[in-house]
């Protein structure tokens, strides 16, 4: 009976170590982890050593919301440029130095007017006082000699010259007849027969009226 009772004893004192031993395991396993509030209450409820997040921490996150992406900004196109269309001048007609009304060229054409002017010259209307008891009209064409070089004017006189000679011989009903030719300065004459009516312009004009 006594020796039953020793074993028991020492069975007793050996489960008893064993159980020490397993706490004092478990107690430096838990002191391994964190002592913390949140670490405690995560062993108590998971009976686990990782950590617990927390409702409220999940709460107090914003939702993510997603990047727009920055906007080019759109410059507005410009309105096609329109473009001025600008007359042409016509070009400029030469008023200084005509030939006025009374005055005489070679002491026999006397002017009586201007029937026209153009960029070289103008046409005059004068009369003929080499027939003092008639009154012969005829026209004066004028050309203007702009050379500068003095060769150069010479040789335009000479064609001037040679141009009126071909026409004074020249016949026809729509060419008018010249009567002479003369140069006088820097201007050159040509004196032709004097026809009445409307010029080729004013014509041209009257019938696009």
């Amino acid at each position: 009976m006594g020796a039953q009772t020793d074993k028991i004893d020492q069975e007793t004192e050996l489960t008893s170590k064993k159980d020490l031993g397993t706490r004092r395991r478990g107690l430096s396993q838990r002191l391994q982890s964190p002592l913390s509030l949140e670490s405690n209450i995560v062993e108590e409820r998971l009976g686990t050593g990782k950590p617990l997040v927390a409702q409220d921490d999940q709460d107090d996150k914003s939702p993510d919301i997603p990047e727009v992406p920055a906007t080019r900004a759109v410059t507005p196109a410009k309105a096609p440029q329109t473009r001025q269309v600008v007359p042409k001048e016509k070009p400029l007609v030469r008023k200084e130095g005509l030939l006025t009304e009374g005055m005489q060229l070679q002491n026999r054409y006397k002017i009586l007017g201007i029937v026209g002017v153009g960029g070289m010259g103008a046409v005059y209307k004068a009369q003929d006082l080499r027939f003092a008891s008639v009154v012969r009209l005829c026209a004066v064409k004028e050309m203007i000699n702009t050379a500068t070089n003095p060769q150069v004017r010479e040789m335009i006189v000479r064609n001037f010259e040679r141009e009126a000679s071909i026409l004074a011989t020249l016949n026809h009903p729509a060419i008018p007849q010249v009567y002479d030719y003369f140069t006088e300065g820097s201007r050159s004459y040509l004196v032709i027969e004097f026809i009445e009516g409307q010029d080729l312009e004013e014509y041209l004009s009257s019938i696009d009226g």
